[in-house]
């Protein structure tokens, strides 16, 4: 048993020798080797990326073909600009009508309440549109109303008055007037000293004229031709349909400075000849027929 023994270590030791043998060498050339860690910059940099594929660049603006017209392209909705707000209108002038102004020709009668003795009639407002009460001699009257007139006298006065009351009372109002002529009884310039209209206006200068013709009584105006002027326009009126038919949208109101005027029908002639009985010249009336 022994002899075998030792053959079988001897074995045994002999393939481990040999094996240690072959892989002496392999474990020496490992240690030898650096590590990744001890590597230097420059062996690192020898070491390059793979390079990446080549980018490609697409052309930024279409085809001539597929790009498409400056006149097709849909249009930005801007909202127009806003118009600037218009400036407010003046307000209107008060009309006569609501607030009476006074002016040249207008008679007033002045007091001071509470001294009677500093009382002053009739006194006219001058051509210049002034007038005076006591120590305020020259003040503006013109344009203004009663009570504008009274807050101005009592401003002058207020330096040698104490705390004055001006009392102004109106007495005869001439400075608005209406100018009438033409074939109507009383002809002439009119005070406004309160509103009126056409007819009134006629009626106070007692109508229109009337005369005789072929024993009838006819009115002696032409109404046709009548007209009414204001400022320097000629209004649009019809004096037959107001006063033969009635119709009072034609009766305007009178305003400051009109004129009316009522043409004469006597100029107007008709010639009648041929085998009538009595060839001739006549007059002519509104009311005339060929019968």
């Amino acid at each position: 048993m022994r002899p075998r023994l030792r053959h079988f270590v001897r074995t045994l030791l002999g393939v481990s020798l040999a094996s240690l043998a072959t892989l002496g060498p392999a474990l020496a050339r490992a240690d030898e080797s650096p590590s990744p860690a001890a590597l230097t910059a420059p062996e690192l940099a020898t070491e390059s990326p793979a390079p990446l594929p080549e980018t490609v660049s697409l052309p930024l603006s279409l085809p001539p073909a597929l790009s498409p017209a400056a006149s097709e392209l849909p249009k930005p909705d801007i909202p127009p600009p806003e118009p600037a707000p218009a400036e407010p209108a003046p307000p209107p002038t008060p009309s006569w009508r609501e607030h009476y102004t006074l002016g040249p020709g207008d008679i007033l009668d002045f007091s001071l309440y509470g001294q009677p003795e500093l009382d002053r009639g009739q006194v006219f407002i001058r051509p210049d549109g002034r007038v005076g009460y006591l120590q305020a001699a020259d003040v503006l009257a013109a344009g203004l109303t009663i009570d504008e007139l009274r807050a101005a006298l009592e401003t002058e006065l207020a330096a040698y008055h104490r705390h004055p009351r001006v009392i102004i009372t109106p007495v005869e109002l001439r400075s608005k007037r209406y100018v009438i002529l033409g074939k109507v009884v009383d002809k002439g310039a009119f005070p406004l000293e309160h509103p009126i209209t056409l007819i009134e206006a006629v009626a106070r200068s007692r109508g229109i004229e009337t005369g005789l013709f072929e024993g009838n009584t006819v009115e002696m105006a032409d109404l046709p031709r009548s007209f009414v002027v204001r400022g320097n326009r000629r209004l649009d009126l019809d004096f037959e349909k107001l006063f033969f038919e009635g119709d009072l949208s034609q009766n305007v109101g009178i305003e400051p400075g009109d004129f009316i005027y009522f043409a004469s029908a006597i100029s107007n002639d008709v010639y009648v000849l041929g085998e009538v009985g009595q060839p001739g010249v006549f007059g002519f009336t509104p009311r005339l027929t060929a019968l």
